[in-house]
């Protein structure tokens, strides 16, 4: 029901009464549930080789966060199906919208690892001083 309630008032408050809505940290992290399951509908695509290599940390973070993604292991081509030639790449509804590489658009392992973490059910309670942790490591 505050979910509902606060979409309500987000989508009718003026930006003024948007400042004053989000000015507790609870309120943000009931923003973040709601941008969150609208970008959840569709799972994010990571592509990489099938090894453990860069892209399994970000692969841990979707298995322990409850974030279903397709783990494609099928690189044929990803030398020009990606934007720099390289993989691990991630795509995602929403992420880099006019992206028209087949792979998608956003690269570099930390990056990858940093969205999926962000988007993950599983750390969507995180603080700011927890993430933080989580990154120093």
């Amino acid at each position: 029901q505050a979910a509902a309630l606060l979409a309500t008032r987000v989508t009718r408050a003026a930006p003024r009464a948007c400042v004053c809505l989000f000015a507790s940290m609870e309120s943000l992290k009931w923003l973040w549930v709601l941008l969150a399951a609208r970008v959840a509908a569709e799972a994010p695509k990571l592509t990489y080789f099938n090894v453990a290599g860069r892209a399994e940390l970000a692969r841990l973070y979707a298995a322990v966060g409850n974030l279903t993604i397709v783990d494609s292991t099928d690189t044929s081509g990803y030398k020009t199906k990606t934007p720099s030639g390289y993989v691990p790449v991630i795509a995602h509804a929403g992420l880099f919208p006019s992206c028209a590489f087949e792979y998608g658009c956003l690269q570099e392992s930390l990056a990858i690892e940093r969205y999926v973490r962000d988007i993950a059910p599983g750390f969507l309670a995180l603080s700011p001083q927890q993430r933080a942790v989580d990154d120093m490591f």
